[in-house]
């Protein structure tokens, strides 16, 4: 991958269908730029425990006062020393929240389940524990796996596992909440879920990480009762973006999801449940999902954010090898055309044969010879032949070869087709 990729260490090997508390849950009292203090009087304990070892999520999940700066931020820290309720960490948890503002937060540690694969069939459920409006931890489902997380008809299942209603001022609007455009489910809130992923008055969230996630079109994360909505932003400039909105369900309060995995097979968006129930007490905050993988999936504004990551072998296939060479300069505010266009009438070999569609001296019906790496070098024409020094440079005589198909003509009677050679 083009990134340094982690997947848990699959401490808890293969599981199926588990049906016990994944994860262990604690409130942070403390922070230090090399620690973190939890108390170990209301813990919960779960299959993932706080262990030197242990992978855990550091994350800020409710307000003690109006200030709303560190809401939803979050951190993956390894446990590399554990002393009573003090944990040694490998890195500085400070970065998720400065200890001189943790006083204006709720902060909670998670010990998360790393698996090494995890199965999930139909009739298992995962949820976590409702968050303690006193003890101040819960609502979150965490979960790695090192190599496939497989939904074959289970469910991770967020509804009312949240912070609970009757107590929505600890989680205050935010200006991502306003801006979301609650009426219309523009979605605009899900490309925020990795910067700011927050737990909302209602329903709760979900931390999903793993090599290889299988889905099933029959499984849910968020709202067992509902399913992910396929809908998109529409072309209307007016205050109605989506086709359709879903029925029966809104997207106040919520749950919030968050999927990292390096391949993804059979996507459903059913699977999104993100939506909370109209018919439920109403919540606060706006739900949402972010996905990012290699795999490319359909983008869907309105139900999820969607990153698709690349690597090297990917980029490879582009010939893509540098970033030009910065011949045209710094330019600012242009407003000219930036590229010439020829139509190819004829390929053999090497050479490639365009019809002129410019009033360049140079672009008069040339026949350009490529090198090796099917990189032109020479272009022919009525005035002489002309050196490009940099294939850069090309883009001052013709922008030609994209991805597909071209015409091959012979002769007048005969053509065929090839594929077209990359630059």
């Amino acid at each position: 991958m083009a990134y340094k990729a982690n997947f848990g260490n699959g401490a808890l090997g293969d599981v199926e269908n588990p049906d016990t508390t994944i994860n262990s849950y604690a409130r942070v009292t403390a922070v230090t730029p090399t620690t973190i203090t939890i108390n170990n009087t209301t813990k919960i304990t779960g299959d993932a425990t706080f262990e030197a070892g242990a992978k855990i999520l550091i994350h800020v999940s409710a307000c003690a006062s109006t200030e709303v700066t560190y809401l939803g931020n979050w951190l993956i820290a390894n446990i590399t020393a554990v002393n009573s309720n003090v944990f040694t960490l490998d890195v500085d948890p400070t970065a998720c929240i400065p200890s001189e503002d943790l006083a204006k937060y709720y902060v909670q540690a998670i010990a998360i389940a790393q698996y090494k694969n995890l199965t999930l069939e139909t009739g298992c459920v995962i949820t976590p524990p409702v968050y303690s409006v006193s003890n101040y931890h819960g609502g979150i489902v965490a979960i790695m796996c090192s190599e496939t997380l497989t939904f074959d008809g289970g469910n991770i299942a967020l509804n009312e596992r949240g912070i609970p209603v009757t107590s929505k001022a600890l989680r205050p609007v935010t200006q991502n909440d306003v801006e979301a455009d609650t009426a219309n489910y523009a979605g605009w809130e899900n490309s925020d879920t990795h910067i700011h992923f927050m737990l909302n008055a209602g329903d709760g969230a979900a931390f999903i990480v793993a090599k290889k996630m299988v889905c099933s079109a029959d499984s849910r994360i968020g709202n067992p009762a509902t399913k992910g909505v396929q809908f998109y932003r529409g072309s209307s400039t007016s205050v109605t973006y989506n086709e359709t909105a879903p029925s029966g369900v809104t997207n106040v309060g919520g749950s919030t999801i968050l999927i990292a995995a390096e391949t993804i097979e059979n996507f459903s968006c059913a699977m999104i449940a993100k939506y909370r129930n109209s018919a439920s007490t109403a919540g606060q905050g706006i739900c949402r999902c972010y996905i990012a993988s290699e795999t490319k999936l359909r983008n869907d504004e309105g139900l999820y954010a969607y990153d698709c990551l690349s690597n090297p072998a990917r980029i490879k296939t582009m010939n893509i090898k540098n970033f030009g060479n910065g011949s045209f300069g710094d330019v600012a505010g242009t407003n000219i055309q930036l590229n010439n266009y020829a139509t190819i009438t004829a390929v053999n070999g090497r050479k490639v044969t365009y019809k002129s569609q410019t009033t360049n001296a140079d672009c008069k019906s040339p026949t350009f010879t490529c090198n090796a790496e099917n990189r032109i070098i020479t272009c022919v024409a009525s005035v002489g032949t002309k050196i490009i020094a940099s294939y850069d440079k090309f883009d001052e005589v013709i922008s030609w070869i994209e991805l597909g198909w071209i015409r091959r003509r012979t002769t007048a009677a005969t053509n065929f087709y090839t594929r077209k050679r990359a630059i």
